[in-house]
């Protein structure tokens, strides 16, 4: 993981937009699968409160997107 937090911080500051989304994705699931153990003790609710923020976070990003295009 330590390797792919330099690798984005490198990738940001140079603007390499490829190897920056590759290198987060990476990370991202690095640390789902780290934490498996954690996850698979969560009640469902927590579940669907993650997936609805995930939703928000989607909805609030498209809608500035949006907004920026006009």
């Amino acid at each position: 993981l330590l390797i792919l937090a330099v690798v984005s911080i490198l990738s940001y500051s140079k603007e390499w937009k490829t190897y920056l989304y590759s290198s987060i994705i990476s990370m991202i699931f690095g640390v789902i699968v780290l934490t498996a153990e954690y996850w698979k003790e969560l009640p469902w609710y927590v579940y669907i409160l993650f997936i609805g923020l995930a939703l928000i976070v989607f909805a609030m990003y498209d809608e500035k997107r949006k907004q920026k295009n006009k």
